[in-house]
């Protein structure tokens, strides 16, 4: 009995051994392909580096899958579950700052047209860390064409603002900008020229996601939270010994004015919409902006004014993610968390005046639920208003939104 249950266990630990080996990946490998049930959640062990840079595809095969990568404290480092449907590959770029196991989870996306069974392959290679991209002055011309052709065919709002004539020319100027000389941040803005131009604010415009990985990783970022108020911009926190609510005269001899305007252009908005632009400027993507201006920058000098005191100062740059810490500790936090809401409104009896707040038109089309729920707001704030004389609608910083949603209009 002994015997034979020493003989079991052995086959079972073998059995178990190989199993594991058929799961280990290797960076480098050519693509392998897995079957996978509808109802499974599938396993596989890599090894990775530190201070490595690696690309992983999951090639969808009959099957629509999520993909995780765990670290060895079990913690999910990266997810992706990419639109494409059962067919076509889940991509993601992931840094290894500490050296170890981790372990890629596959699991069938949740939803009845998934099939029973499916297959995948997976790819795993080494991607240079290196931030340069080279493109010749003939891709860039060629990438540019195709840019034009999709977003003339697939943007239906392309000449709601202007007329043809006047896009075709911006789409021209910009090409011709394009020389042996043009960088790649050169060639970014001159695609996003036309797009912020044409006004909707729908429209963005990304780094590839290996580039956008490495950069965060750089100290080039621009390292405090700012405030747009009234035309000027103001310190968001105590960060670089500059005390909150500081005003900005001036960024590396950029008046706050010219300064604030240029960054501002990085978010599109429906028309002619420049508060939304401005709002911008005070979330966690205005370092980002600010790189898109001026490129990468080891410093920043600072002019500022405190207590009526001008000062000057140097503020080394930042990683992405040591900003975001500065972000989420600045100091208007608590209080936009506490107005967060959409719509809110209030009534002021000692000078007689409704203040209605709208944050946003974005509440979707009758029947919606949110859209209901926004309905019901105004009646009840339309109803108490009744034989009132004053009522001021603040609609500063809202971005837009669906039309139906813009019924408030001819009720006011």
């Amino acid at each position: 009995m002994c015997k034979t249950a020493l003989f079991t266990l052995a086959l079972l630990v073998a059995f178990c051994s190989c199993q594991n080996n058929m799961n280990m990946l290797a960076v480098g490998k050519a693509p392998e392909e897995y079957s996978i049930l509808k109802t499974d959640s599938v396993l596989h062990d890599i090894n990775l580096e530190k201070d490595k840079f690696y690309s992983f595809t999951i090639d969808q095969r009959g099957m629509d899958v999520v993909v995780y990568l765990v670290n060895n404290k079990s913690e999910i480092v990266k997810e992706k579950d990419s639109p494409n449907g059962s067919n076509g590959p889940e991509q993601f770029y992931y840094y290894c700052e500490n050296q170890g196991q981790f372990r890629l989870r596959i699991k069938p996306f949740d939803d009845d047209n998934n099939p029973e069974e499916g297959n995948y392959a997976i790819t795993i290679t080494e991607v240079s860390t290196d931030v340069v991209i080279d493109l010749d002055e003939q891709k860039m011309l060629a990438d540019y064409q195709i840019f034009k052709g999709i977003f003339e065919k697939a943007n239906s709002g392309l000449y709601r603002y202007y007329p043809k004539q006047k896009v075709d020319s911006v789409f021209a100027v910009n090409r011709n900008k394009i020389n042996s000389n043009t960088t790649y941040l050169e060639f970014y803005n001159l695609v996003w020229n036309v797009i912020d131009y044409t006004g909707s604010c729908h429209n963005n415009l990304n780094f590839p996601e290996s580039l956008k990985t490495l950069l965060f990783r750089k100290k080039i970022f621009f390292p405090i939270p700012l405030k747009y108020i009234d035309g000027k911009l103001y310190s968001n926190g105590n960060a670089n010994s500059i005390p909150a609510g500081s005003e900005i005269i001036s960024v590396n001899a950029i008046g706050a004015a010219e300064f604030s305007t240029r960054i501002s252009q990085y978010r599109s908005t429906d028309g002619f919409n420049r508060t939304a632009k401005y709002k911008f400027i005070q979330t966690n993507w205005a370092p980002t902006y600010i790189y898109n201006v001026y490129g990468e920058k080891k410093e920043f000098t600072i002019k500022y004014k405190h207590d009526g005191v001008v000062k000057t100062m140097v503020a080394k740059s930042v990683d992405f993610p040591t900003y975001r810490i500065s972000y989420n500790a600045r100091y208007s936090r608590a209080y936009e968390e506490r107005i967060r809401a959409d719509f809110h409104y209030r009534y002021n009896d000692t000078i007689d005046t409704g203040l209605l707040t709208i944050k946003s038109f974005n509440f979707g089309e009758q029947g919606d639920e949110s859209y209901v729920a926004y309905e019901s707001f105004l009646d009840s704030v339309f109803i108490s208003l009744k034989n009132k004389k004053n009522l001021i609608v603040d609609i500063r910083g809202n971005g837009g939104g669906s039309g139906d949603a813009l019924m408030l209009l001819p009720v006011i």
